[in-house]
């Protein structure tokens, strides 16, 4: 037919098959259409069956409408993701990301820094799971800021837990973020142990100066 002469060939199957069965069938199809000057379109169609008091079919009343826009902007928006995930992954500092007050993901600079394998052992795990018990109240209050003003806090400094128990000291920053659609934050920690072995070991100097 005319109609689905225009749908692009990799679609025109799909939706002839639900087009043949939208009688009895529900029928809400994305396809692409070529116009007569070779442009891509989307269209989103719908369509249902109007029965009569019998229950039987007499017509199929639908709507089409393009979302050629909505589908660009998708596809920007997941570009855009891959890419931004792309970093966080070659990131030498350390990130992962807290959703519902749980670690959803880490990139492998996480991973080494608290001692994991790979990032996965790291999934599913609270998040207070990896700081040190004298961070908490600190932690809790960042996080309740973040969630209740939609934006980032400053850094600061903060002690983590590594799987073996090691304490490590790290400055941290925090944003939040939307993960898998999901209302989330996005930590970055710096690894800062040898600087404070340096400010302890300048500290245990002057003090030394001072008793001469």
């Amino acid at each position: 037919s005319f109609w689905l002469d225009h749908i692009h060939p990799e679609d025109r199957k799909r939706v002839a098959t639900a087009a043949a069965c939208q009688e009895h069938l529900p029928y809400d199809e994305e396809y692409r259409i070529v116009t007569p000057s070779g442009q891509v379109r989307w269209i989103r169609d719908r369509s249902f069956a109007i029965k009569n008091a019998q229950g039987e079919t007499y017509r199929i009343a639908g709507i089409a409408v393009e979302i050629t826009a909505a589908k660009q902007m998708e596809a920007y928006i997941c570009a855009s993701e891959l890419r931004h995930r792309a970093l966080v992954e070659l990131s030498p500092h350390a990130i992962f990301v807290n959703c519902e007050d749980r670690i959803v993901f880490s990139n492998l600079a996480c991973a080494k820094l608290l001692g994991a394998i790979a990032p996965s052992q790291l999934f599913g795990k609270t998040v207070l799971e990896i700081i040190h018990p004298e961070s908490h109240p600190k932690v809790q209050r960042r996080i309740a800021k973040i969630r209740a003003t939609n934006q980032p806090v400053p850094p600061t400094e903060e002690r983590f837990i590594g799987l073996a128990g090691s304490i490590i000291d790290v400055e941290v920053a925090a944003a939040p973020i939307m993960f898998e659609g999901k209302p989330a934050i996005q930590i970055i920690a710096t690894d800062i142990r040898t600087r404070k072995d340096l400010e302890r070991a300048l500290l245990e100097t002057n003090l030394q100066l001072h008793t001469i």
